[in-house]
């Protein structure tokens, strides 16, 4: 089945799984992000032109990062729970998602050594398969944890493998023989390049300028240092110059250097995290199940995030391209960065070949706002 493109916003299908983001717990809440509008994406492609309406099955999983990783491994060890982490389980195990973890292993790979990797990955992975192993009917009955030994032996066999634990430490081998720490750090390298650009020019080189003339000065930095466009990162661009992102990036003047730089490293991550929805989702193969992926967290910031983030159009593909929601900016703005760039939003990429991020471009960026921030202080 070729894919040609994925409706969103006007896809023929309520969601079945979420209609807007669900947040569970009060004290310390975990919220679960409907990026796709309460909408079940329907594809659309040859087959759709050639026979009408496509059926197919699809199915919900849940895309977590290390603090709700270490949530499910608290409740695997017998340990308490909060309220927010307890609600989310429930509903997941209630409704029968599954557990994506390829987040939280590109994120450990980056920021650890391989030896940390393995025995941090592997630890909570191998709690993960034991929660997922888990008896739900028990669990929501009793609110205590058993092995199911049904589905116990469903994962031995498919993996062909003698214990759970086994199949934790293939997975995170699997990951390092298919994956380098390199390739892991570049995944947020062009992201921080974009956001310390945009900090740059809002706050300081062109500050006071009208937004447009802003996105426009960073759309066409963008294209011609990077060689490519950045969709999520142009959309929070829009939304920032245009002050409809509130304080999301969390950086002024007067903010200290040592801030600065953990709230834009933070954000480029949020933004990958933000990003797993549409790189995991992919045509069924041979019959199988779509697989519609939703972001869980306990980041309040990637809630707000998210909010700007909502999917209209996607185009599968190895880098998926995608289009968003920019009802909340005028049109004035819009049309404004529409006659720059022939009708486009985005600046043409001025040179041939693959995306190629100039070394040392991020650390001189960052030098440069390191040297108009303060040294010292937490504003």
């Amino acid at each position: 089945m070729s894919a040609f493109q994925w409706l969103v916003k006007d896809s023929p299908i309520e969601s079945p799984w979420l209609r807007g983001t669900k947040t569970f717990g009060v004290d310390k809440p975990v919220m679960l992000i409907d990026q796709f509008g309460g909408k079940q994406p329907y594809l659309i492609n040859q087959q759709y032109w050639e026979e009408g309406e496509l059926s197919y099955p699809a199915c919900a999983r849940a895309v977590v990062d290390s603090n709700l990783l270490d949530g499910i491994a608290a409740l695997m060890s017998g340990a308490e729970i909060d309220d927010g982490m307890r609600g989310f389980i429930e509903f997941i195990s209630r409704e029968g998602w599954d557990i994506n973890a390829s987040f939280f292993l590109t994120e450990q790979y980056a920021k650890s050594t391989r030896e940390n990797f393995l025995l941090h990955a592997t630890r909570r992975l191998r709690l993960l398969y034991r929660f997922l192993a888990m008896d739900t009917g028990y669990f929501l009955a009793t609110g205590n944890v058993r092995l199911l030994p049904a589905t116990v032996a469903h994962y031995l066999a498919k993996e062909g493998v003698d214990t759970l634990d086994e199949i934790a430490e293939q997975h995170v081998y699997s990951f390092i023989a298919n994956h380098t720490q390199r390739e892991a750090l570049e995944t947020v390298e062009v992201t921080e390049i974009a956001l310390l650009k945009m900090v740059l020019l809002r706050e300081f080189e062109m500050r006071g300028a009208p937004a447009a003339d802003q996105y426009i000065a960073y759309q066409r930095f963008i294209s011609a240092t990077v060689n490519v466009s950045l969709a999520r990162e142009s959309q929070l661009a829009l939304h920032y110059f245009s002050g409809q992102a509130g304080s999301l990036l969390g950086v002024k003047e007067n903010t200290s250097r040592k801030k600065a730089l953990r709230n834009i490293s933070a954000t480029a991550w949020d933004l990958l995290l933000l990003r797993m929805p549409e790189l995991l989702l992919r045509p069924p193969l041979n019959g199988g199940h779509v697989e519609i992926a939703f972001v869980a967290t306990r980041e309040q910031k990637l809630a707000e995030l998210a909010q700007l983030m909502a999917i209209h159009t996607l185009l599968p593909g190895t880098t998926p391209i995608v289009q968003y929601d920019m009802t909340k900016v005028e049109d004035g703005i819009i049309d404004t960065i529409r006659n720059e760039f022939d009708g486009q939003m985005v600046s043409p990429i001025l040179r041939q070949g693959a995306p190629d991020v100039p070394t040392g471009l991020r650390e001189a960026l960052s030098r440069s706002l390191m040297q108009r921030l303060p040294p010292t202080g937490e504003v």
